[in-house]
């Protein structure tokens, strides 16, 4: 993995931040995500399901990741331009796992100040870098006919994953400098049961940090920065997605927040319960992960539901409204400009 080719991406998020933020907004995310979205609205319906798509996607490469081997690498050499990134080893830990009471002998990592430099214009010097600090871990063990896994990116809520991205990109005339600092927490328990076919995991994701763009295009310059924060389960109710013979089941807390806020983008600075009412059925095929199936999204005092349909499109019912089918695809560019910045950790985990 080459993690800083995928910077590409965050210039453009980043670029669409500035040119939708509204520096009169006074709102305020250093609590991180608080409020409700109003699911009685269509639009916020769409991009809140929007969002839940590309999360859905995101968590799959995430599982796929941290389940491959019990030794994470973040890259491929092992190598930093600056700083370290060196071996940790721990034998008989007591990770707290809610499907065994036995230690884990846990491999991973841990990056102190790993910088690396790149040149995405390919400039005169190489000034773009992308820094890690943090550790990663995980392990696995047998319990019956299950094996059981631990991960973790980052130790605690206190001491996360950290993310330093600095990006000085000169192209057509125009200049963008973009700087990006996030922490990221992830922690994962599973437990693969051969004999009964059932996966469960109970997964704690937490996201935020602080960004800011600056430069000059065609003569006029411009600048944004802000504050953004997400997550997916708590450390008292994990984010769970099980499997059994009826399909897949999601369910648990998540909650977003940006500021400034970003206009008609759909972006709710909101906390919200996601529950699966009717297994989803993989379609097997096409855009659409699922064939069947139901989704309720509860916010405050209003719930929405999104029915998974067989043909590639989703129903969307806001609460005390109309129905409404969309395609697929639709539904995942509906989410917007904050889905990007919500999933960014995701995404980077997703190709650890």
């Amino acid at each position: 993995m080459k993690p800083l080719l995928a910077t590409s991406a965050v210039v453009l998020l980043s670029a669409s931040l500035v040119a939708c933020s509204d520096d009169d907004s006074n709102a305020d995310s250093e609590t991180g995500p608080v409020g409700s979205a109003d699911l009685s609205d269509a639009d916020t319906v769409r991009a809140q399901a929007g969002q839940l798509a590309q999360m859905i996607s995101s968590l799959d490469q995430v599982s796929s990741a941290l389940g491959a081997e019990s030794r994470r690498k973040t890259f491929e050499n092992g190598e930093c331009d600056s700083g370290s990134v060196s071996p940790y080893t721990a034998s008989g830990q007591s990770v707290g796992s809610p499907f065994t009471d036995q230690t884990f002998d846990l491999s991973g990592e841990t990056a102190d100040a790993c910088r690396l430099t790149g040149n995405l214009d390919n400039g005169d010097s190489a000034n773009d870098y992308l820094e890690i600090d943090g550790r990663t871990a995980s392990g696995d063990v047998s319990e019956g006919t299950a094996t059981i896994l631990h991960a973790a990116v980052g130790v605690s809520a206190d001491q996360p994953y950290r993310l330093r991205y600095h990006l000085d990109t000169d192209q057509q005339g125009s200049n963008t400098v973009v700087d990006i600092d996030y922490g990221i927490r992830v922690r994962v328990d599973g437990s693969d049961d051969s004999e009964t076919g059932e996966e469960d995991q109970r997964l704690i994701f937490s996201l935020g940090g602080d960004y800011s763009v600056s430069g000059s295009a065609n003569g006029q310059n411009f600048s944004s920065d802000g504050r953004f924060s997400s997550y997916l389960g708590t450390d008292d109710a994990p984010f769970r997605l099980f499997t059994d013979s009826s399909g897949h089941y999601i369910d648990g807390p998540t909650g977003f927040s940006i500021s400034p806020a970003v206009p008609q983008a759909g972006c709710a600075n909101a906390t919200a319960e996601i529950a699966t009412t009717d297994a989803l059925v993989d379609a097997g095929s096409g855009i659409s992960p699922f064939a069947a199936g139901t989704i309720e999204i509860t916010s405050g005092g209003s719930t929405a539901s999104i029915q998974f349909n067989s043909d590639d499109t989703v129903t969307l019912t806001p609460d005390g409204g109309a129905a409404e089918t969309v395609d697929y695809a639709e539904l995942l560019a509906a989410a917007g400009a904050c889905s990007g910045i919500a999933l960014t950790g995701l995404a980077f985990l997703g190709g650890l």
